[in-house]
């Protein structure tokens, strides 16, 4: 009997190890399965649905509910509410109407300085179709997010071009050698941002 305690002693560590790693191994879907197609193609716009459903129409075979989307004007990630039933993300590119100035990948942020030389920033934009197709809705879906002290002019350049630049309204007060973020919308999508430091003595 005592033979047998000892041996059991000497086991049940060793179980209870490999049964808690065994609960530990990583059994959800990995959304990335079936998926065959990561280039969406033109987009009438960045709603949610609209991104989904283009990805759902040119990837069929990948079942997955409960997706949501997040992107800048040219590509976004597509990702799982179901995140006990499924890992990973999505990498997808598209075209839409509307196309910022893409920001390099291997920089951690994009800084724009307005100071005593740089009076304002300026930020290309591009349409990728003629301004009569830009719609009403397309106009109400566009949103700027930044600090007040901030103003924005808009300038067409030709059809298809825009710049926007950000500047100090003398006319308003403003805390020197403030940096904020400049987050530009459009639809469900932030197609934009850039952190704006502002130097002015």
């Amino acid at each position: 009997m005592r033979k047998i305690l000892n041996t059991l002693a000497i086991l049940l560590p060793t179980l209870m190890t490999s049964a808690s790693v065994v609960s530990c191994i990583d059994t959800r879907t990995d959304i990335n399965k079936n998926v065959e197609v990561r280039d969406l193609g033109y987009l009438e716009n960045l709603k949610n649905e609209t991104v989904l459903n283009a990805f759902r129409e040119k990837n069929p075979k990948a079942k997955h509910d409960l997706l949501y989307f997040d992107g800048d004007s040219n590509k976004g990630v597509i990702s799982s509410v179901a995140v006990k039933f499924y890992k990973g993300e999505i990498n997808v590119t598209y075209k839409t109407k509307i196309s910022f100035m893409e920001i390099d990948s291997n920089d951690d942020e994009y800084f724009c300085e307005i100071n005593s030389y740089e009076d304002e920033c300026v930020v290309d934009t591009k349409l990728l179709v003629s301004k009569e197709e830009i719609s009403d809705e397309d106009k109400t879906n566009f949103g700027i997010q930044t600090m007040e002290e901030l103003s924005l002019r808009s300038e067409l350049i030709d059809d298809r071009n825009i710049k926007m630049h950000f500047y100090i309204d003398e006319n308003k007060p403003f805390r020197n050698q403030h940096r904020n973020r400049v987050l530009i919308r459009w639809y469900d999508a932030f197609v934009w941002w850039c952190q704006i430091y502002v130097d002015i003595k």
